[in-house]
């Protein structure tokens, strides 16, 4: 019986250390439980915000996209103003030596014109001189043939248009 009172306590002991064995790994059940709870709570709180942070991703690539079209669309757009404003630069350049040419032309054309004017001048007093000339030409032939005629000569035409080109040279 002792051996069983012995065996007894052994077992009461035993069971008194396994309860509490028991009872130790069922608060450390109860820590883990609590700390696997509060780790998924976490992985629902960064599951959350990572599917937020993938949505702000996805908006900021669209708008990325959005002005990368914008950004290529506004340097097409440069290109072509560049290209205009360096083909209006040409033509301007262009123009001006144009107009610098013409310019100088038309200077010319004034001293053409000038120079001309004075030669049609001179010419129409020498024509005035060399009219004046002709009628006093003409008023001697005249007088000549009536000399002449008064004496008994005669002329012909062209002896008279001949003496007349004589005395105008």
């Amino acid at each position: 019986m002792e051996t069983i009172k012995k065996k007894i306590n052994a077992l009461k002991e035993d069971n008194e250390i396994k309860q509490d064995e028991i009872d130790r790994l069922a608060v450390e059940l109860k820590k883990t439980q609590d700390e696997q709870e509060r780790l998924e709570q976490e992985i629902h709180t960064l599951s959350s915000k990572n599917n937020m942070l993938e949505d702000d991703l996805e908006r900021a690539e669209e708008k990325l996209s959005s002005i990368t079209s914008k950004l290529s669309t506004a340097e097409t757009e440069k290109d072509e103003a560049d290209r205009a404003v360096q083909s209006l630069s040409i033509s301007e350049g262009n123009a001006s030596d144009k107009l610098m040419d013409l310019e100088q032309q038309l200077k010319e054309a004034k001293l053409v014109a000038e120079e001309s004017d004075r030669k049609y001048e001179e010419v129409q007093r020498k024509l005035v001189a060399v009219e004046g000339d002709l009628e006093r030409a003409e008023d001697k032939a005249d007088e000549f043939t009536r000399k002449y005629n008064a004496k008994g000569f005669t002329f012909s035409p062209y002896f008279i248009t001949s003496t007349i080109r004589t005395l105008c040279a």
